[in-house]
C-alpha cells in the first residue's frame, strides 16, 4: 500500500509535467526547468525520511492493538518436511506399537485445540489457578510473567476460540529416554502449531469464507494469531500420567513482518 502511494504520486508528477511541456512554446527551457523541479520532488517523496514517516503513520494507526510474542522461543508457523516424515514414524512405529496402544494423532490433534483454548481463555482472564494441572509449573509462571507486562486489551487477544483455528499440525514429535535412571523414565513430546482467525466461527456462520490472500490484507492481518504448544506426557511403565503442557507461545504474523 505505501509503494502504491507513491507511484500514484509520481504518475501524478509525470502528468503534470507533461502537460505543461505540451502547452509551452520554449520547449528547450521548459524542459530543462521541468526536469529539475521534478527530480527535486522525487527525491523528497522517495526519500529514506519521507519512507519511513509514512511507515510509521500506516503502523500507528489508532485502534490498533496488537499482541506481542509471549515467549523468546522462535516462532514456528509451518511445517517441515522431514520432521513431518520423522513424527509419522514416530508416532505409527514407536508410540503406538510400543507405547501407547491407544495414541492416534488426529484424536490427539483435536484434543490439543480444546486445550489451547482453555488454557488461552484462563491466561486471558489471568485465571492461573484453573489450569494448573494442564500446564507446567514453570512454564506457567514464566507466561504469567509476561502477561503481566501487556495492556488489558492485549490480554483480550490471548484467547483463542476452537471454532476460530483453521489449521492444525504436528511440527516435531520427540520421544526421551533417561536410560541412567533405575525407574527407566520415558517421555513424548509433541509440538503442535496452531494457525487462527479470530470471527472465523461467526463469518462462517454467515456463509462467508476469508480469501486465500487474506495474510495480505491489513483487515484480516489484525485477526490472524499463530499459537505454539508443546505437550509432554510420561510414558514409565507403572506410572498414571496425562498430556500436560510446558511451552506456550501465541504471536501475530503480522508482526514478524516488520
Amino acid at each position: 500500500m505505501l509503494l502504491k502511494g507513491f507511484q500514484q504520486t509520481i504518475l501524478q508528477i509525470n502528468s503534470n509535467y507533461l502537460s505543461v511541456v505540451i502547452r509551452s512554446k520554449s520547449t528547450k527551457s521548459i524542459i530543462s526547468n521541468c526536469l529539475a523541479r521534478r527530480t527535486k520532488l522525487l527525491r523528497r517523496i522517495t526519500s529514506s525520511q519521507s519512507i519511513l514517516q509514512c511507515r510509521k503513520n500506516h503502523n500507528d494507526a489508532p485502534n490498533e492493538v496488537r499482541l506481542p510474542a509471549l515467549t523468546d522461543d522462535a516462532p514456528v508457523i509451518w511445517p517441515s518436511f522431514f520432521r513431518t516424515l520423522s513424527n509419522f514414524i514416530q508416532c505409527n512405529f514407536v508410540i503406538k506399537p510400543y507405547m501407547d496402544n491407544d495414541f492416534n494423532l488426529p484424536d490427539f490433534l483435536d484434543g490439543t485445540k480444546q486445550a489451547l483454548s482453555v488454557v488461552s481463555s484462563a491466561l486471558a482472564r489471568e485465571d492461573y489457578d484453573s489450569i494448573q494441572d494442564l500446564v507446567d509449573k514453570e512454564t506457567l509462571a514464566k507466561t504469567r510473567q509476561k502477561i503481566s507486562t501487556l495492556t488489558a486489551e492485549q490480554k483480550q487477544l490471548i484467547e483463542i476460540h476452537k471454532d476460530d483455528i483453521y489449521l492444525t499440525f504436528p511440527y516435531q514429535v520427540g520421544i526421551m529416554f533417561d536410560n541412567d535412571d533405575k525407574a527407566n523414565q520415558r517421555f513424548v513430546e509433541i509440538m503442535v502449531i496452531f494457525h487462527s482467525l479470530r470471527g472465523l466461527k461467526r463469518m462462517r456462520a454467515e456463509n462467508k469464507e476469508p480469501p486465500l490472500n487474506m495474510g495480505l490484507l491489513p483487515e484480516y492481518q489484525k485477526l490472524m494469531f499463530i499459537c505454539n504448544y508443546r505437550f509432554i506426557r510420561e510414558y514409565t511403565k507403572g506410572v498414571e500420567s496425562s498430556w500436560t503442557v510446558n511451552l506456550i507461545n501465541h504471536f501475530m504474523p503480522v508482526n514478524l513482518s516488520k
